[in-house]
């Protein structure tokens, strides 16, 4: 019978937040001019900013360069120091350097430190003394004058940039079946799956990520590992926290670096035992891999996520077998249907879920699991 391809909620809870279209960052950032002397134009400032820190950059252009740079950033045009008159007094602002004719220059500021979030406007008052030559002038990022008359000091807005989440949250129970038309239990190796992707203006920038063994009703040995595919020049940070100390294949705690797709063993079944448990937290330091929901999962009943996870099965036992989260067999007996194919590996949206006892069937304590791979509904087949 010809399946029903559709995309199910089987596989992680996910609860979205609104993603939104944002620039500003580090390589589309807001611009606006660097004007000297009021009418020249000596280069740009630039600002952008990421979960931690606003940056702001001073860029000349046109033979011009920096010898000072003055910045305010605050929450209204009152708090950026001025005269009674209203005139701006770079001299105090919460920033200044000396420069010896440099054509850039960019200052870091700590959001968390100034109590600056997400959605907060920001009035950025960007000053700066500029050479070319034997010419000096005084130079202003474009914007709102202070006064009307007299100081042309200016200040513009920004408005900080918030981390898009995705997914916000997400768990799951993980069940494995170790043979081609075995008993069909899914309970050879199960554990539970909590994962938070957090991006910042749609670049993932950190992977928050737990699993806890289960169950594990099979004699063979096994290693289950998780795979999260990045692109090749992407580099990252991780640290690996164990609730107990790693043995065999498992990958120790510690922190670690690596490029690329992400892969570590989790739980060697040799040794793990139930409710052992594996934090893992992968901080993103390359560039920029972004979200992109259009991503077909390797299977018509998984959520999009598992485009970019895979927690995969080596079997020591009778290896070399890898069975991964695309992977499809035959329903042989003893399930009561057949003609139609189901998972090595099984996603049940949320976590502890009872799965069926050793050398029970699924069709057993789930009787609609037959109907959902051979049909696609219903869909909540996994309920109790």
């Amino acid at each position: 019978m010809n399946k029903k391809i559709i995309l199910s909620t089987i596989s992680v809870v996910l609860l979205l937040t609104a993603i939104t279209a944002m620039a500003h960052t580090e390589d589309d950032p807001f611009v606006t001019d660097l004007m000297a002397g009021q009418h020249i134009d000596a280069g740009d400032v630039l600002v952008w900013n990421d979960g931690d820190y606003l940056y702001v950059k001073y860029e000349t252009s046109g033979g011009w360069c920096l010898t000072e740079t003055h910045l305010h950033v605050a929450e209204s045009e009152e708090e950026i120091p001025q005269t009674s008159k209203g005139n701006p007094i770079p001299g105090h602002f919460m920033e200044n350097d000396e420069h010896d004719c440099v054509t850039e220059y960019t200052y870091e500021i700590d959001l968390e430190e100034k109590g600056f979030e997400c959605d907060d406007s920001l009035y950025v008052a960007a000053h700066a003394v500029v050479e070319k030559g034997e010419q000096e002038e005084t130079a202003w990022g474009q914007g709102t004058r202070f006064v009307e008359r007299g100081n042309w000091g200016m200040y513009f807005t920004y408005t900080v940039q918030c981390p898009i989440r995705w997914p916000e949250e997400g768990t799951a129970y993980i069940g494995y079946e170790d043979r081609t038309g075995g008993d069909f239990d899914y309970n050879d190796f199960g554990m539970n799956m909590y994962v938070q992707e957090t991006y910042v203006t749609n670049c993932l920038s950190e992977i928050e990520l737990e699993f806890e063994s289960l169950t594990r009703l099979a004699g063979d040995r096994h290693d289950i590992h998780i795979l999260r595919t990045l692109s090749g020049d992407t580099d990252y940070d991780y640290t690996i926290t164990r609730s107990t100390v790693a043995q065999g294949n498992e990958k120790p705690a510690g922190t670690y670096s690596g490029s690329g797709d992400f892969d570590i063993v989790l739980f060697d079944t040799t040794i793990s035992t139930v409710g052992d448990t594996v934090t893992v937290n992968i901080e993103i330091t390359g560039g920029c891999e972004a979200y992109n929901p259009t991503l077909t999962p390797p299977r018509w009943d998984l959520d999009p996520i598992w485009a970019f996870y895979d927690p995969w099965m080596y079997d020591k036992t009778h290896g070399p077998n890898t069975w991964n989260i695309g992977d499809w067999q035959a329903a042989v007996s003893p399930l009561p249907t057949t003609g139609y194919d189901v998972p090595y590996i099984l996603v049940v949206p949320y976590t502890d879920w009872p799965a069926p006892g050793e050398q029970v069937t699924i069709t057993t304590p789930y009787e609609d699991f037959d109907d959902y791979y051979d049909t696609g509904s219903p869909e909540d087949w996994y309920m109790p």
